[in-house]
C-alpha cells in the first residue's frame, strides 16, 4: 500500500492486475490507471516525487509470458533521494533473498546478498522489509540472522545492527 499525493490510499491486492485506489475520505474502491496485466501487482512505491513502482510478479502456472524476469519475488520496494529503486527481492522461498538497487534506468547499481559475516549456509539472507532513512541510508531487516543491514544509497554495505544476542 502507499499513500498518494491527495491522501487516498493505492493498494496492490492478492492475484490482481490492477491497483486498487481507495479514497479515504468515502470509504469507495475503485480500479486505479495502474494495469500490470497478465501480470499481478506485488508491492507498490511512490516516490518523492510521485513516480509509481510497482512490483510485479508472474501468476502460477501462467504458460503465456516468456521473458526471464528481473526479480523472482518483489516484495518491498524504497527509493532514495538520489534516484535510485531497492527492491526486496526473494529469490527462493521459504528463505533466501536479496535486495536490488535499480538506476532509473532500469540498469542494476548494485546486488546485496547480506553481510558475508552475518550469512552462512546455515543462515542465509531473509530480507523482509527495506526503510531509506532521512539521511539517505537503506536499513534492511533480515529476519533470519536477526539483523538490520545499513547501506549506504549506492547500496554499499556500512554496519549492522544484532537484534539477539549471538548463539
Amino acid at each position: 500500500m502507499a499513500v498518494t499525493s491527495d491522501n487516498n490510499l493505492l493498494l496492490s491486492v492478492f492475484s490482481d492486475t490492477k491497483l486498487r485506489l481507495l479514497n479515504v475520505k468515502t470509504g469507495q474502491m475503485s480500479d486505479s490507471r495502474y494495469n500490470v496485466e497478465p501480470l499481478w501487482t506485488f508491492g507498490i512505491h511512490i516516490t518523492k516525487d510521485q513516480r509509481v513502482y510497482i512490483g510485479a510478479v508472474r501468476p502460477p502456472l501462467y504458460p503465456g509470458i516468456c521473458r526471464k524476469p528481473l526479480f523472482k519475488l518483489p516484495h518491498r520496494v524504497t527509493s532514495t533521494s538520489y534516484g535510485n529503486i531497492w527492491v526486496e527481492d526473494n529469490v527462493q522461498l521459504p528463505v533466501k533473498g536479496s535486495v536490488i538497487v535499480l538506476q532509473q534506468t532500469g540498469s542494476i547499481v548494485q546486488i546485496f546478498d547480506g553481510y558475508l559475516d552475518i550469512n552462512s549456509r546455515n543462515r542465509s539472507f531473509d530480507p523482509q522489509d527495506i526503510l531509506k532513512t532521512p539521511g539517505d541510508n537503506v536499513v534492511v531487516v533480515d529476519c533470519n540472522n536477526h539483523t538490520l543491514q545499513i547501506l549506504d544509497h549506492d547500496g554499499v554495505f556500512l554496519t549492522y545492527i544484532r537484534l539477539t544476542m549471538q548463539e
